[in-house]
């Protein structure tokens, strides 16, 4: 079983800090301290949530790219596969140009077919 606590001095050593300063977080009410005679301790799970990890320090161009804000698999769209009539109709709705092009290509084979059609039955 892990330990629960540890001692003033360990946490002091964990969290690299003096004990007068963890003392002073106590009485803050940041840590909970639990007195055992003249010796002060406190819980490891609540000493470990203070550690802050440290990360290797970076050169000027590493940081700037560190930095940049890079998408996650969360935050892109979920594409679905639509239709052609369904690309077509929100292509349409959102003023997208080669929707519009195709859309008017269409409009364009079937007034051709009818007038196909129109100049065949009009020869019979």
């Amino acid at each position: 079983m892990a330990r629960m606590f540890c001692s003033l001095k360990q946490a002091a050593d964990r969290l690299d800090k003096t004990e007068e300063e963890l003392k002073e977080i106590v009485r803050q009410g940041r840590l909970r301290g639990f007195p055992d005679g003249p010796n002060l301790f406190l819980k490891v799970d609540e000493v470990e949530a203070l550690v802050i990890p440290t990360a290797p320090r970076l050169s000027c161009l590493e940081a700037r790219y560190e930095t940049r804000q890079r998408p996650t698999r969360l935050e892109l769209p979920r594409l679905r596969r639509l239709s052609m009539w369904q690309w077509l109709v929100k292509g349409l709705r959102q003023d997208n140009a080669v929707a519009v092009v195709v859309f008017g290509l269409l409009l364009y084979v079937i007034l051709l077919l009818f007038v196909v059609l129109g100049c065949v039955l009009y020869a019979i």
